[in-house]
């Protein structure tokens, strides 16, 4: 189920509220790199199940300026799921181009963590990075040159 219309909003609906269920929510990330940092903005929210989450893929093919996705693990730790890697790894190859992987979740003190997903040669890598998400603002530093 995707849901359109939602823009930097983290407002979850009061049915889900009242039936007290988690659920996955996923946001583009769009921005820019300089140098060793990603500097992106939280945009187009969507809601969806208690283990996955929709978006349109017609936005990720029409915007230069997508930096990757941010999305929440509501019950999970902040590990990047199979699933997340999967999904990562085509996107990487689709764009060509490296992808944050930012997960929101409960399990870390400062609530998210986040990856970076860039092709190396024949292969997808994955790093995990130095990071900040202030409302819908989200820095990114890798310590090493990908």
């Amino acid at each position: 189920m995707q849901k359109r219309g939602f823009l930097c909003s983290t407002r979850i609906p009061d049915k889900i509220m009242e039936n007290n269920m988690s659920v996955e929510e996923c946001w583009f990330v769009y921005g820019f790199k300089f140098l060793n940092l990603y500097i992106g903005f939280l945009k187009y929210h969507s809601i969806g199940s208690a283990a996955e989450v929709d978006f349109d893929w017609e936005k990720v093919l029409a915007s230069k300026n997508l930096i990757g996705w941010c999305h929440s693990h509501p019950d999970h730790f902040e590990v990047a799921s199979g699933t997340d890697h999967k999904t990562m790894r085509s996107w990487v190859r689709t764009l060509e181009k490296s992808l944050i992987c930012c997960i929101k979740c409960k399990t870390t003190i400062k609530g998210h963590v986040c990856y970076i997903f860039r092709r190396n040669k024949k292969t997808i890598e994955n790093q995990k990075v130095k990071s900040i998400l202030i409302h819908n603002l989200l820095i990114c530093q890798h310590l090493t040159q990908l």
